[in-house]
């Protein structure tokens, strides 16, 4: 008689397994494209789009570069409107890059510089979030947005030269102010990331060398 109820408990199993993978599916699509994993992409793809354009193998340098593109485009497509703005011109400088490429035409120096643009573009992008986080008192959201803006800014650093690293190294230092001390004041907090934010607003002024 109890293997005769086995299918019963094995179905309800199923019913109750498959109702766990629904739910962690809806909690991970709810949770903000800001702090998910495909936030991280975009840095890793222009690293290896480098990383083969050194090696002379173009095929898949061009490959990461769409990636990183593309992804950069699908964050770009779900940002605040003046983040929008300043990932659309970070792009301007990576199409230019992929067209050329295209054509056969292949530059290292004008990777980088087009990469720690858009990188700095969706490090604001990571920091508007991390303010409108901790304005809704969202702490923890907020540290994992800043891990998200830190990350794209060791990829800034390692694509700047020059004054741009410098710049770069002021940038996290400010970012380290905040992240250094978990419960910091919420005002201090809005106005450390307001002048980040300030300073990262002009990508033009930024990048003068």
């Amino acid at each position: 008689m109890k293997f005769r109820k086995l299918p019963y408990y094995l179905s309800v199993l199923a019913a109750v397994i498959v109702a766990f993978h629904i739910a962690g599916f809806i909690s991970a699509e709810r949770s903000p494209i800001s702090i998910s994993a495909k936030a991280s992409v975009p840095g890793y793809a222009l690293q290896n789009a480098r990383l083969y354009l050194e090696e002379k193998i173009h095929s898949r340098s061009l490959l990461h570069l769409n990636e990183a593109i593309h992804s950069i485009e699908f964050l770009r497509d779900h940002a605040d409107e003046a983040s929008r703005k300043l990932i659309s011109t970070g792009l301007i400088g990576l199409y230019q890059v992929k067209n050329e490429m295209t054509d056969g035409r292949f530059d290292r120096k004008k990777l980088n510089e087009s990469s720690v643009i858009v990188l700095n573009a969706l490090i604001y992008y990571e920091i508007a979030s991390a303010r409108a986080f901790i304005l809704e008192e969202k702490r923890p959201e907020t540290m994992k947005a800043l891990d998200k803006a830190i990350e794209n800014l060791r990829n800034a650093l390692d694509f700047a030269e020059g004054n741009r690293k410098e710049y770069e190294v002021q940038i996290f230092s400010d970012m380290n102010t905040i992240t250094s001390n978990y419960y910091a004041d919420k005002e201090v907090m809005v106005q450390t990331l307001d002048n980040i934010l300030l300073e990262l607003s002009d990508l033009d002024v930024s990048y003068s060398q």
